[in-house]
């Protein structure tokens, strides 16, 4: 015996269909809305991304500026300390042939200096022999002997000294 076989009507799960389709109308608009949010989100994240672009590559610049001037300062403070060193060694030199030249007049300055007051009596009896020699070419006659003691000579005929040429001669 075969089984019985009983057919529904052709409705009678249309009910069933409706829930099936609500859940994948509801997935469908979930889903719309995610790429929509997603979308805003890229365009506000690709806004967000140029602008940081567009700081970083300002920043970038401003470096490589500061780069370039830094290597010209550098450049500069070489060159201006390479003529410091060549003006030390220069100047160097200069204090070395200073200390040199100091160095070698030192024993004729000192010389001098010891022997200042001993020439200048060796002037003074100088200058007594050669008024004394004047006076005598002149014809002063002093009321003392010649060559005694000339330090303690009281007068001097300064008269006669602007009528003498050279050697004594009147004129």
């Amino acid at each position: 015996q075969a089984p019985d076989a009983e057919f529904s009507d052709a409705g009678h799960r249309k009910l069933e269909t409706k829930g099936v389709i609500s859940i994948l109308s509801s997935i469908i608009e979930d889903l719309g809305d995610e790429i929509r949010n997603a979308m805003e989100a890229e365009a506000a994240a690709q806004v967000e991304h140029e602008k940081q672009m567009a700081t970083a590559t300002k920043l970038k610049e401003e470096l490589m500026e500061k780069k370039v001037n830094l290597e010209d300062m550098f450049a500069k403070h070489s060159e201006e300390k390479s003529e410091e060193v060549a003006n030390k060694k220069s100047n160097q030199q200069d204090l070395k042939s200073e200390q040199d030249y100091k160095k070698n007049i030192t024993p004729d300055c000192d010389w001098i200096m010891n022997a200042f007051s001993e020439r200048a009596s060796k002037r003074e009896a100088e200058m007594n022999g050669l008024r004394t020699a004047k006076d005598y070419l002149s014809g002063f006659k002093p009321s003392e002997p010649a060559l005694l003691d000339k330090k303690h000579m009281t007068s001097f005929e300064d008269r006669v000294l602007p009528g003498l040429k050279f050697l004594g001669i009147r004129e």
